[in-house]
């Protein structure tokens, strides 16, 4: 998946999925709505880029949440750099792309993704930086403070488990 990819580079994929993998099922999709897959009963959900109703695509788009809990290592990781190590321990570098921050802060190349191209979306990052460089510091961690003092709704529960409670507790610790 990406945000967009042509019709032609897509053929291609799947030309070269056939040539080198030709009993395997595969496709290829991105945000704008094309599908393209090879296999049996997978060509029925072939379709072309705009083919995606309009509300769908914003929210693929704009989904995500910023200050998630991922997003937020991920921040600390782009400014770990600037920060005394007594303070964050955090890898340190500068990163080109969400594939070098993605291996640096230990998740997956699509989280790094959308995590850059969210901040990218809300001006976050400075667009001919060669680095990702935040812009809008400021801005920024004002939000992302608001969000850390807002009181977490408790949800109370309890546990229901047969047989003695305590014996269970004491298997789980």
């Amino acid at each position: 998946a990406a945000p967009r990819i042509s019709p032609r580079a897509a053929e291609q994929v799947i030309k070269f999925a056939v040539d080198y993998a030709p009993n395997a099922a595969m496709g290829v999709i991105d945000f704008a709505g094309l599908r393209m897959f090879r296999g049996p009963r997978l060509e029925e959900m072939n379709a072309q880029a705009g083919d995606l109703p309009s509300a769908a695509r914003r929210s693929v788009r704009g989904s995500g949440n910023l200050f998630s809990d991922l997003n937020q290592w991920m921040l600390k990781v782009l400014l770990a750099s600037e920060v005394p190590n007594g303070l964050l321990s955090a890898p340190r570098g500068q990163y080109r792309n969400a594939s070098q921050l993605a291996r640096a802060a230990n998740v997956s190349v699509m989280s790094a993704f959308r995590f850059v191209q969210q901040l990218q979306h809300e001006g976050y990052l400075h667009e001919s930086s060669p680095y990702l460089r935040l812009v809008r510091r400021e801005d920024l961690l004002s939000r992302w403070q608001i969000l850390s003092v807002r009181s977490i709704r408790e949800v109370p529960m309890r546990f229901v488990l047969p047989g003695d409670v305590q014996a269970h507790l004491r298997k789980l610790l």
